[in-house]
């Protein structure tokens, strides 16, 4: 398990994560953990930690299905 990048706005972080074969994502507000995604492309997992960090309000994990596979 190696941590690839971190991307931070204000109260969000979202931390990017190589894991075996996949990459996964965690999604905080607040250093608490509100989500978690799992793909297998790295630039994927970049855009859903880059969209996440620079959506608007703290809406939670809903905004996060949008782009689900």
């Amino acid at each position: 398990i190696m941590q690839l990048s971190t991307f931070e706005n204000g109260d969000k972080k979202a931390i990017v994560i190589r894991k075996e074969f996949n990459y996964s994502i965690e999604f905080y507000i607040k250093n608490k953990i509100v989500s978690k995604e799992v793909t297998a492309n790295y630039q994927k997992a970049e855009d859903l930690a880059e969209d996440f960090i620079l959506s608007e309000g703290t809406g939670g994990p809903t905004l996060l299905n949008e782009n689900g596979e």
